[in-house]
């Protein structure tokens, strides 16, 4: 049993800020049960209850079980994911060439690309929901139903999330790994008559490109240059409008050594390692 003083509180927290059962409950520090007895007992008609919002976090230790957590004014449900090398390249796939909502994650691969990514992409996302195969214009997207694993790169308003990737990068182990493939799925190599080879990197969001050139200069001393390409222009047949600009991350000749050592020695697609 609450304090009557306790019990206006809680009403006055449901009724006139709008708070939910779940958010009283962890700002007063009593059982949701307790909550919820005070305002029936009181009369208040209760709003249906809401689904708390996942949020996903990495880490490099073993996972904590799920927990509920207060997170800007709302109840959240906290899970944590372990970080591998095999987790760290899907994901920078995924970046380089993939797709995230608030409830699914895709990693799309080309039917060039398939014998070599198609199986380990497959496997790995298996262990977080089912795997969806479609196949659509040439390409298969392998779309994962997980939300927690979605949330990684997801906030659950469905806005792009890249706390997850600034602690992927922030680390030697896993910034090779992830770097390695986007490298593989939105990257080049580009051998020169002379069999010297010219690495890049090309994407439409700098952000992610200037905190990749920052671990490759960083954790494995390779300088690049980041220029902005010539956007394409639409076809009038074309169903693609307003397409995004492009950037290009450039390795200098003097930086292919180490690229090749830290970068290229993780990536899976044959004909873009050096």
């Amino acid at each position: 049993m609450v304090s009557h003083a306790k019990a206006r509180t809680i009403i006055r927290l449901y009724m006139e800020q709008g708070l939910s059962r779940d958010k009283i409950a962890l700002l007063l520090g009593l059982p949701h049960s307790r909550i919820t007895d005070t305002l029936r007992k009181s009369g208040v008609k209760m709003r249906p209850p809401r689904t708390p919002a996942i949020v996903t976090e990495l880490t490099t230790s073993s996972p904590r079980r799920p927990r509920i957590e207060s997170l800007e004014n709302r109840v959240v449900v906290r899970h944590q994911i372990r970080l591998t090398r095999k987790l760290a390249y899907l994901l920078g796939w995924i970046v380089g060439d993939g797709y995230t909502n608030r409830r699914e994650i895709d990693a799309i691969v080309s039917l060039r690309e398939r014998e070599f990514i198609e199986p380990f992409v497959k496997a790995l996302l298996a262990r977080f929901g089912k795997v969806l195969v479609v196949a659509r214009h040439g390409v298969h997207i392998l779309r994962c139903l997980s939300t927690e694993l979605a949330r990684v790169l997801c906030t659950a308003t469905g806005q792009r999330y890249w706390e997850n990737v600034a602690f992927i990068l922030a680390s030697p182990r896993f910034a090779a790994a992830f770097i390695a493939g986007m490298w593989d799925a939105d990257g080049g190599l580009f051998r020169e008559a002379n069999g010297s080879f010219r690495a890049h990197l090309y994407n439409s969001n700098l952000f992610v490109l200037e905190k990749v050139a920052a671990a490759l200069s960083g954790h494995f001393g390779i300088e690049v240059t980041l220029y902005k390409r010539k956007t394409n222009e639409s076809s009038l047949n074309s169903k693609i409008h307003d397409r995004s600009d492009r950037f290009d991350l450039y390795v200098p000749s003097e930086g292919n050594g180490r690229w090749a050592r830290y970068i290229g020695k993780h990536m899976l697609l044959p004909w873009k390692k050096p």
